[in-house]
């Protein structure tokens, strides 16, 4: 009866020395895990940016539908003047054509916008809401925060730097780089033959009877017995040997390993020219975005100045027509105008708010900068 008991201890010298299938599966979850979580992060930034370009969407054609019911207010008026003109003679019939037209087409002009309104509300209420089925859906939103604001300077190279550190598609490729790295390193350990150092330690027992037609002999007392003897022999270590060793593998030409590393590397490059790419890509929409709110800075002046010109333009052509030196076309082009100025004001915020949101998002503090909360962390 034999029995054994032993311990090896086998150390990898070239091939698995550095990585093996076991660490390749951990540093591959961790690549996994850092891009999903930078994923994640990107998704809730673009829903985020999405709901606030939707909002000042919503507010800017709200504010639209009181400029186009202001106008038809006015073209009223100027309707209601004309036909009292009318009626005391100081004006001929003909005269009342052309407010009425007016009115006609700004009242056209205002149902668009209700529409346009109506748009945006339920483009607005798709990315907060569940569907038309939640209980709000029938309910109007009414925007609480209107588009005036503080316009201030772009900082574009601290922009630059805060959005290659924060951007998340730079975390999600160079992810994916770690993990070609990882498979890259795997692929070219399996060119190399293995050698391996071995050390064992190995404990024997052994026990049993004499052949009836063996050898002539006296066997041993400590090995005369049945199996348990045998236990008996090992616990007391009567038999140990010691191995030490090297022990080579060396595949013949090896092309399949060699040619899983070739595609290994150029898979690896790919991913390293991906994030290069990426970069400059953030890079430039970093600098598009500063250059959209500059402009949008400046055309809040230009445009508020404009609104208030075009309101004195007004004011003084009425003056002319209720003495008689105007006429119903230069007060409605008056009025027209200022309606277009407001508008052009109107664009001009809601335009810099959407850069505003547009850079955030660019630079990647979007979620930081609202306060978000991604996952249990505040970024």
């Amino acid at each position: 009866y034999r029995t054994r008991v032993g311990a090896e201890l086998r150390q990898p010298l070239l091939r698995d020395r550095g990585t093996d299938a076991a660490r390749l599966s951990v540093r591959v979850a961790n690549a996994d895990r850092q891009g999903a979580t930078a994923t994640l992060n990107r998704a809730v930034t673009e829903t985020v940016a999405a709901v606030e370009r939707a909002y000042w969407t919503l507010v800017a054609s709200r504010q639209e539908v009181d400029v186009r019911e202001e106008a038809v207010r006015l073209a009223e008026e100027q309707l209601g003047e004309t036909r009292a003109r009318m009626e005391t003679g100081a004006a001929p019939k003909t005269e009342i054509a052309q407010p009425r037209a007016e009115l006609e087409r700004r009242r056209g002009e205002l149902f668009a916008s209700d529409e346009a309104l109506a748009r945006a509300e339920n483009a607005l209420k798709l990315l907060i809401l569940g569907g038309v089925a939640d209980p709000l859906w029938t309910q109007h939103i009414a925007p609480v925060e209107e588009a005036q604001l503080e316009v201030v300077p772009v900082d574009v190279s601290a922009s630059l730097n805060r959005a290659l550190a924060n951007r998340p598609e730079i975390t999600i490729a160079s992810a994916v780089v770690n993990r070609r790295h990882a498979e890259t390193a795997f692929a070219r350990d399996g060119v190399w033959p293995s050698l391996d150092a071995v050390v064992s330690y190995d404990r024997f027992g052994l026990a049993g009877s004499a052949n009836p037609g063996g050898s002539v002999g006296t066997l041993p007392s400590n090995l005369d017995g049945r199996f348990d003897k045998s236990f008996e022999s090992l616990g007391r270590g009567d038999f140990n040997a010691v191995r030490a060793g090297l022990v080579l593998g060396l595949p013949i030409l090896n092309r399949a390993a060699r040619g899983n590393a070739a595609v290994a590397r150029h898979v690896e490059r790919q991913a390293e020219a991906s994030v290069d790419k990426t970069r400059k890509t953030i890079q430039a929409e970093v600098l598009d975005a500063a250059a959209a709110l500059e402009t949008a800075g400046q055309r809040i002046e230009a445009a508020k100045t404009g609104r208030e010109a075009a309101e004195v333009q007004l004011s003084a052509e009425r003056d002319r027509y209720e003495t008689g030196l105007s006429t119903n076309f230069l007060v409605l082009t008056r009025q027209n105008d200022l309606s277009r100025a407001r508008l052009d004001e109107i664009s001009a915020l809601t335009d810099y708010r959407m850069a505003r949101t547009e850079m955030a998002r660019a630079t990647g503090s979007l979620i930081e900068d609202r306060g978000i909360d991604v996952g249990g962390k505040a970024r």
